[in-house]
């Protein structure tokens, strides 16, 4: 079983950095450098950033709303956020996403309890 382990391991840290040396072979970065040049720094950031920060707040609002109307669980918008926030940095280490969806559910179960409807809530999402 160990075995199977190392190898899974291996298998998920080498497909990302084969995937991204294959993208970056298609890439002409002295071309993406000379773009970038004309780029007003404030409005890439600010897009950048609002396009991340928005993203995350509607979805912890989602998931509010979601707990809220469809199994009247009712958990304030701070913690939801937080939780959110928390899960999306977990979710880097754990592939395809899971890790976020995991710890948002364990978040709210061990706060509010409920495990049948928060996992409702995350599938449905």
């Amino acid at each position: 079983m160990a075995r199977k382990t190392h190898v899974l391991l291996a298998v998920q840290l080498t497909v990302p950095v084969v995937l991204l040396y294959v993208i970056f072979r298609q890439i002409d970065v002295g071309l993406l450098c000379e773009r970038f040049k004309h780029v007003r720094a404030t409005y890439f950031i600010a897009g950048m950033v609002g396009g991340v920060i928005s993203q995350v707040f509607a979805a912890a609002y989602r998931w509010r709303y979601m707990l809220d109307r469809g199994y009247s669980l009712k958990l304030p918008y701070g913690f939801l956020l937080r939780q959110y926030w928390i899960g999306m940095f977990l979710g880097y280490f754990v592939p395809a996403g899971i890790g976020v969806d995991a710890y948002r559910i364990a978040a709210v179960y061990r706060r509010a309890g409920r495990l049948g409807a928060n996992v409702a809530v995350i599938v449905v999402e």
